[in-house]
């Protein structure tokens, strides 16, 4: 077949050609796809459509390229899989990817056995956001005794807001009182 192209055409096909060979590596195959985007500003849709993928699968590639450079690094050289990455990516930042790396090359991890400690990894993190900080916990508690109800403190930047339960308009009335004096 003979095509009269445009040299930016030639280097569009060849790299597509280059991304359909079978022994591209993920990164390798993710920065493929970068390329096509920013060389020819081809969206994700564009590209998947031009290489013969699913526009997911392409834009899951593209994750790859946010992951820190020593995972890239580990992904090229087969120290880890594609699975794993994905896995890796689902933690919520940089020094936690890290942490989950590690422990699947130092553990030989599967998949799976990844996806686990991600979870743990995601749950602690939670978890330690939600627990008030003491000197907060000790305010809220000195306050529910004070006034004898629920009481919740919850703290935005410098400031906050203290959030005081009642249950009726007799309780209302209390703990108003308790707090003006009258």
């Amino acid at each position: 077949m003979i095509r009269d192209v445009t040299t930016q055409a030639k280097l569009e096909l060849a790299l597509i050609e280059n991304i359909q060979r079978k022994d591209l590596n993920p990164m390798e195959e993710a920065e493929a796809y970068q390329a096509l985007i920013e060389e020819f500003g081809l969206t994700q849709e564009a590209v998947a459509e031009r290489v013969g993928r699913n526009r997911v699968t392409v834009a899951n590639a593209l994750r790859l390229l946010q992951l820190p450079a020593e995972i890239q690094k580990s992904l090229r050289d087969g120290r880890i899989t594609a699975g794993h990455a994905k896995v890796i990516l689902s933690a919520p930042g940089p020094q936690e990817q890290l942490a989950l790396w590690r422990k699947i090359l130092k553990e030989d991890l599967t998949v799976r056995a990844g996806e686990v400690a991600s979870q743990q990894i995601r749950h602690r993190i939670k978890s330690a956001k939600q627990a008030p900080e003491p000197i907060l916990k000790r305010f809220e508690d000195a306050l529910r005794r004070q006034l004898n109800t629920r009481v919740k403190i919850t703290r935005r930047g410098r400031g906050g807001s203290i959030t005081i339960d009642f249950y009726s308009q007799e309780e209302l009335e209390n703990i108003t009182e308790k707090i003006t004096g009258e």
